[in-house]
């Protein structure tokens, strides 16, 4: 009596079911593939990005700054650095002596600020290796990245003969006298 009362169950209802289901499955697999690759290729294009600004302002520090790191004038960095410091990506901003003593730090925010002074000790062990061959290091945190560059001086092997005489060899040494990371 039961089965009499059942609606019965059609072959056609089920597979219609079943390629639908399949179907609507199969989208929705593909789609979050597609958004899985979309989403790791914008992170590595705006990390690679982001590197980039890095070393273009970190070199502009350098550069600045050089004058400023000679002297170890804090009042001579502070127009370098807040040039830099305003730039877009850029949360704060490193200046060390050659004896990695903190010339001048500055971060835009109280947090960024402590965050850089938290990370100073990890890149102080990575900046030891930086000089003339060798002019720039990446530290990478979970939320950061620090680019630092060297602050480099020409320095003259003759003492004052360059100012009389027209040197013979153009390319001077450089010596390393501090380091800008941003």
């Amino acid at each position: 009596m039961k089965r009499i009362l059942e609606k019965p169950v059609r072959l056609r209802d089920r597979f219609v079911v079943r390629v639908f289901s399949f179907f609507a499955l199969s989208l929705l697999v593909i789609s979050g593939i597609f958004t899985g690759v979309f989403v790791y290729r914008q992170t590595h294009v705006h990390k690679a990005l982001l590197l980039e600004n890095g070393r273009r302002l970190a070199s502009i520090l350098a550069r600045g700054s050089r004058s400023a790191v000679f002297a170890e004038n804090q009042a001579m960095l502070e127009d370098v650095v807040q040039g830099v410091l305003g730039e877009n990506p850029v949360s704060a901003v490193v200046v060390l002596d050659v004896k990695k003593r903190t010339l001048l730090i500055k971060g835009k925010t109280e947090r960024n600020l402590s965050h850089a002074r938290e990370l100073l000790p990890k890149a102080l062990e990575k900046i030891a290796c930086l000089g003339p061959d060798r002019d720039l290091e990446i530290v990478e945190d979970v939320d950061c990245v620090q680019v630092w560059r060297p602050v480099m001086l020409r320095a003259s092997r003759r003492g004052t003969e360059d100012l009389f005489f027209t040197p013979t060899d153009t390319k001077q040494p450089e010596e390393v006298i501090g380091f800008a990371g941003v």
